[in-house]
């Protein structure tokens, strides 16, 4: 399970954002991110962090 919460002194915490949100909530520099990956989802982790946050896929594999 991927779950992705974001907090900006302008619009405070929000909850249940999607992964499809993630890419222009780590372009603002006003929203601090938060990602929780919890247990096996199937492989979504494994896509999400070398694309979006440019992780190399060995470095995903060791961290998971």
């Amino acid at each position: 399970m991927i779950e992705i919460r974001a907090w900006s002194p302008d619009k405070g915490l929000r909850e249940g954002l999607t992964q499809q949100e993630l890419p222009a909530l780590l372009a603002s520099s006003d929203d601090y991110v938060w990602l929780d990956i919890a247990g096996k989802n199937g492989g979504a982790s494994e896509k999400l962090l070398p694309h979006v946050f440019k992780l190399h896929p060995s470095v995903v594999e060791d961290c998971l």
